[in-house]
Parts: structure tokens; sequence; C-alpha cells
């Protein structure tokens, strides 16, 4: 059974957010580490948040505006985050296994090593993201956006990129995912990446 989410007032959250900012630039000497474990952030504003080492196991945060927050080192455990607006968010590192992040926000963000085992990505925007040395492996990435995304070294094996977006040309999109690491004898066959089948039913090799 889920814990019962907690109720916070917008000037409480500006307090808790004041407090952490304080003890990160302190080194935590003064004020406070955000604790928001099992709090109800739904529809929230935490754009530019700074929510580095911040604690949201378990917190709502559906619909939550988290565009060019800082979220490096925090606790993203049991976090509900359908439908937030995560574009030009900081992600580096972050462990997002087994999330359901369809159709989500990514413009722009950093997504560098992040872990995305067995995401459900289908149809979310990546956009210019970047997504170097991401760990893909199993992730669903169908429909998604991935246009000026940064791929170098991500671990795209048994990934389901079935109608992915990557770029507007052949050449450009083969230029954006020849540095990523594909699975043993695993070929990625870009007709699957939005052109139709024809002169573009081209390979990569793994």
């Amino acid at each position: 059974m889920s814990p019962q989410l907690k109720i916070i007032s917008d000037d409480d959250l500006r307090e808790i957010l004041a407090q952490h900012a304080l003890w990160l630039k302190e080194s935590g000497k003064q004020g406070k580490q955000a604790d928001l474990q099992n709090f109800s952030l739904k529809g929230k504003d935490l754009r530019k948040a700074d929510l580095r080492f911040a604690n949201l196991e378990g917190a709502d945060l559906f619909c939550a505006d988290l565009s060019d927050a800082d979220l490096r080192d925090a606790n993203l455990r049991g976090v509900h985050l359908h439908s937030a607006n995560l574009g030009g968010a900081n992600l580096s590192h972050a462990d997002l296994s087994g999330f359901n992040l369809s159709g989500m926000n990514f413009r722009d963000a950093t997504l560098d090593h992040a872990r995305l085992f067995k995401t459900d990505l289908r149809n979310t925007d990546f956009t210019n993201a970047n997504l170097y040395g991401a760990y893909l492996w199993d992730a669903n990435l169908k429909g998604a956006k991935l246009q000026g995304a940064t791929l170098d070294f991500a671990w795209i094996a048994r990934t389901n990129l079935r109608r992915a977006y990557i770029a507007a040309s052949w050449v450009t999109a083969q230029k954006s995912v020849e540095k990523a690491i594909l699975g043993p004898f695993q070929r990625l066959r870009l007709v699957t990446l939005g052109w139709p089948r024809g002169n573009n039913d081209k390979v990569t090799p793994g």
C-alpha cells in the first residue's frame, strides 16, 4: 500500500527551497536539505529550482513545471513524473529506469549517462537533448523526437526506435547515431526511424 501523500502550500514549498539553496551554498553548515518525500507537488512551479541532492522519493510531480531545474543527484526513487515539464532540466546521471515518461517534454534537457533501462519513452520530445552515454537498453522510444539530440556513446541495444524521428535527412540521422553503442550483431535500420521504404532503406553496422 502506497503511503498517503502530504500536502504542502506554495509558501511552505518556497521556504523549503530557500533553505535548501542555503544548505547547498554553505555545504550543509547552514540551511536544511530539502526533504519532500511523499509530498504532493502536482502542478507546482519548480522552474529553475536547484534540487540537487533533494529527497524527492515517492513525490507526485504530475504536471509540475520543472523546466531548467537542476535535479543532479536528487533521490528520484518512486517519483511520479508523468506529464511534468522537464525541458532544459539537468538530469545528468539520473536513474529513471522503468519510469513511464511517455509523451513528456525533455527538449534541451541534460541526460548524459542517465539510466533509462526499460523506460517508456514513447512519443517523448528529446529535441536537442544531451543523451551522451545514456543507458537506453530495452527502452521504448517509439515515435520519440530526437532531432538535434546528442546520442554519442548512448547504449541503444534492444531499444525500440520504430517511428522515432532523428533528423530531416538520412545523412544527418546516420551521423547522429554513428557513435551510439549497439548490441552484438545488431543493425540499426533507419527505415524504422521515420523514412519511407525505398532508397533510404540502409543500415549502420553494429
